[in-house]
């Protein structure tokens, strides 16, 4: 997921598949996330754990909190927070940033950290610019 003041792009991966898929915008409301979960969680069969992977920065953090303090129900949710400089990147990165880039180097973090905590069943990855 890669937060910012107007809106949230959102997207999913699973282990099972190895590919990014339900890529949305949403306004960003903390209402709105929890609709995509929820929507993502029945595609999905039911009983997801996901595992929300943040860039550390100043957006994130009311962001989190509203993650970690909502009682999640039929599904769980985790966090991972990773600091900008352990991210993969290219000498480019300054010259062509877009949402679509970040948010495959987040995917990528947050698959190498799941797989690194044995995590087995969905991963739903985010990054906060």
């Amino acid at each position: 997921m890669d937060v910012h003041t107007t809106n949230y792009t959102l997207c999913a991966f699973t282990l099972q598949t190895q590919t990014p898929f339900f890529e949305l915008q949403i306004q960003p409301e903390f209402e709105e996330f929890k609709k995509y979960l929820t929507n993502l969680d029945q595609i999905q069969g039911g009983g997801s754990h996901f595992v929300c992977g943040y860039e550390a920065g100043c957006l994130g953090y009311s962001l989190y909190k509203e993650i970690m303090g909502y009682n999640w129900k039929g599904f769980s949710v985790e966090r991972v927070i990773m600091a900008p400089s352990t991210m993969a990147s290219s000498p480019n990165d300054k010259m062509q940033k877009s949402d679509s880039i970040l948010l495959l180097v987040v995917f990528i973090c947050v698959i190498v950290i799941a797989m690194s905590l044995g995590a087995q069943k969905f991963y739903a990855g985010s990054g906060i610019r």
